[in-house]
């Protein structure tokens, strides 16, 4: 076991303190009255000092002890301060979660009151099947909650396609960014009654296109375009999208408009279906 750094020390004082006595007794025998005083605090200095040395290294020692358990105090107290920003943390990301859902599901149930004239059933979207031709959602209502085949699919922010097909608790959504999709539309201002049209090459941009577009009519950057209600498809006035490209062909007939799609499909989460027409078959258009 090795000697303690403080007794190393006291040891070679003692033998200093030994030699000093020896010579202090000489001179104590031999001189006055005021002398031995002198010579006896002295002797009592010098005494104390392995006392006074050793009480210096314990205190340099408890304080060692004492900044130890400070610093072992503060790794707890910065551990627990820790676990619980992760936690305060945790809870706000949870928090943030449950606002965004409760200002969609409020967004969707705004759509009955832009869409006053039928009931809708909300439904979240549990699935995507996205490819270059097909363009399908799947959503967590079925039969059993009144959904059935080719009802209408819509956000408040438009259109978004129709029920293909129809199970018992879940359904497949085709949307208007399919290939397949076509349906008669009108322009929100000029009332023109054109086709809108699901393009493979376009459905990854979130656009469709529009045709069948009459002689001499052109559309600019900004022009909008809604459901026209023909064809018994989708009901009038929903929302398409607007115009972002107008292209020109060498046969006027076969001119077409590049249309940015109403609903934001890539952040698509939730949507409403119509179930049930009221008194009137009409929406009052929106755009």
């Amino acid at each position: 076991m090795n000697t303690p750094r403080y007794k190393k020390i006291l040891i070679r004082i003692l033998k200093i303190i030994l030699v000093i006595i020896v010579f202090i007794s000489i001179a104590f025998t031999s001189g006055n009255s005021r002398s031995k005083l002198w010579v006896e605090n002295l002797i009592n200095g010098i005494i104390n000092i392995p006392q006074n040395i050793k009480n210096y290294f314990d205190y340099i020692t408890q304080s060692e002890k004492n900044i130890s358990y400070d610093i072992n105090e503060l790794r707890i107290k910065n551990k627990e301060l820790t676990d619980r920003v992760n936690e305060l943390e945790n809870k706000m990301i949870d928090y943030n979660l449950i606002l965004q859902e409760s200002k969609e599901y409020q967004s969707l149930k705004q759509t009955n009151k832009t869409y006053n004239n039928y009931d809708i059933v909300i439904a979240n979207i549990t699935y995507k099947t996205q490819n270059n031709w097909d363009d399908l959602y799947v959503i967590d209502k079925g039969s059993s909650d009144g959904i059935k085949q080719n009802m209408t699919v819509i956000t408040n922010e438009g259109l978004v396609g129709y029920i293909s097909q129809v199970g018992t608790h879940s359904s497949k959504v085709t949307s208007i960014l399919d290939a397949s999709s076509s349906f008669s539309a009108v322009a929100s201002k000029t009332r023109e009654q054109v086709i809108a049209k699901g393009d493979y090459n376009l459905k990854n941009e979130n656009k469709i296109i529009i045709t069948d577009i009459p002689l001499k009519v052109t559309y600019k950057s900004g022009d909008s375009f809604e459901t026209s209600g023909m064809g018994n498809k989708y009901p009038k006035g929903i929302k398409v999208g607007i115009v972002s490209e107008f292209i020109s062909k060498e046969n006027p007939l076969d001119n077409i408009a590049i249309v940015d799609v109403a609903v934001d499909f890539d952040r698509l989460e939730r949507v409403a279906v119509i179930i049930q027409e009221n008194e009137d078959n009409e929406f009052e258009s929106v755009m």
